[in-house]
């Protein structure tokens, strides 16, 4: 049985978008990130937010992981920004610089 696009999206053409540059303009290399860093305070407990990442979600997800053990604290993935437990700036900051990210 062969694809038939003409059945998806109630047989609207999407021919002519390019799907796969549109993803490529939002992904960019370490170097080209100007990231931001921040504290916030949220229920009297500190969070450090630093984003905004334009890198694909699985490789997001292992940074995270990453730094979540080179930091020592818990941390979550939101809307291309990763967040951490407490004020952890220094240290995220250091090894985001590292691994070659800009600030």
């Amino acid at each position: 049985m062969e694809f038939d696009p003409s059945k998806l999206f109630n047989g609207r053409d999407f021919s002519d978008r390019d799907f796969d540059s549109e993803m490529k303009k939002k992904i960019l290399s370490r170097e080209k990130h100007n990231l931001k860093i921040s504290l916030e305070k949220r229920k009297h407990k500190k969070v450090t937010v630093v984003g905004e990442f334009f890198i694909l979600e699985k490789e997001r997800k292992e940074l995270l992981k990453n730094l979540k053990k080179k930091v020592s604290t818990g941390g979550t993935e939101r809307e291309n920004f990763l967040e951490f437990q407490g004020d952890v700036r220094e240290k995220v900051k250091s090894e985001l610089e590292k691994l070659g990210f800009n600030f």
